[in-house]
């Protein structure tokens, strides 16, 4: 305790000097002087209260300064375990997109192979054959998957790393192309991410850009196969709720989707 020294040093002043009053002046007199030892240990009184306030404020500030360090090392401790959790996250994204992909030896590989899978789009979108629009659209299929696996997992491992670090203005409801395409620069610096983070960005743009194109690719695979389908397999009013939602949209429409609606008038 602060000052403790002297407070029992002021103590036990007063109590000498009560007993030397006692001793020394006579009974008649004592009361007057009583009265200044009363002040007197009034005045003791203030300063013991005044130490133990000032003692009070010192273990307050003592107790913040620790509490400050410990949540300085909780954090870094919260930092350093999502870091390692994003670092597997990214790992395990980028295999499984490499296994994905005929003959993907790397992942930074990808972008130029999705580009390239655009070739399958003109039989997609153009043809009026249901089993030629499916044999293309398994084509690209594999692709489209990969690059989501992929970019998927970045988002979600940059989410983890982005909460750990209590980063705000971050709009977690974004799809994984949009996400990485936009918040991609918040992470070229970051562990591990700066590996990685230009082919995801790269292909987060590359999906964000076409995306048009591949909704209309997903909807002529759906309205092929809802015309080679044995009857009540397809919900036709779903079918029919995402061609009037792509219409909306403005995206361009598949070929099949005449022939589509030509079945559809037949058998009704």
């Amino acid at each position: 305790m602060p000052f403790r020294n002297e407070i029992i040093f002021l103590t036990f002043l007063v109590f000498m000097l009560v007993l030397f009053a006692s001793v020394v002046f006579p009974p008649e007199k004592l009361s007057a002087y009583g009265t200044i030892f009363a002040a007197a240990g009034s005045l003791i009184a203030v300063i013991f209260f005044s130490a133990s306030l000032y003692y009070q404020s010192i273990q307050l500030r003592e107790q913040r300064e620790q509490f400050n360090t410990n949540f300085s090392h909780l954090r870094v401790d919260a930092e350093r375990k999502a870091i390692l959790t994003a670092k597997e996250m990214l790992t395990d994204a980028e295999e499984k997109a490499i296994k994905g992909v005929d003959g993907l030896d790397a992942i930074i590989n990808l972008p130029t192979l999705y580009v390239h899978g655009m070739a399958y789009w003109k039989n997609i979108i153009k043809s009026n054959d249901p089993e030629e629009v499916m044999s293309s659209f398994q084509r690209w299929l594999p692709l489209e998957t990969s690059a989501t696996t992929f970019v998927s997992g970045v988002k979600n491992a940059a989410v983890v790393y982005f909460k750990a670090l209590g980063m705000g203005g971050i709009d977690y409801s974004k799809k994984p192309e949009d996400f990485v395409y936009i918040y991609g620069t918040l992470l070229r610096e970051a562990p591990y991410f700066q590996m990685i983070i230009g082919t995801a960005e790269l292909l987060a743009q590359s999906m964000f850009m076409i995306s048009p194109g591949r909704s209309t690719c997903i909807l002529a695979a759906t309205l092929s196969m809802a015309i080679t389908a044995p009857p009540g397999v397809i919900k036709e009013d779903k079918v029919q709720q995402d061609i009037e939602e792509h219409i909306e949209k403005g995206y361009p429409i598949p070929a099949i989707v005449n022939v589509y609606r030509r079945n559809k008038q037949e058998s009704e």
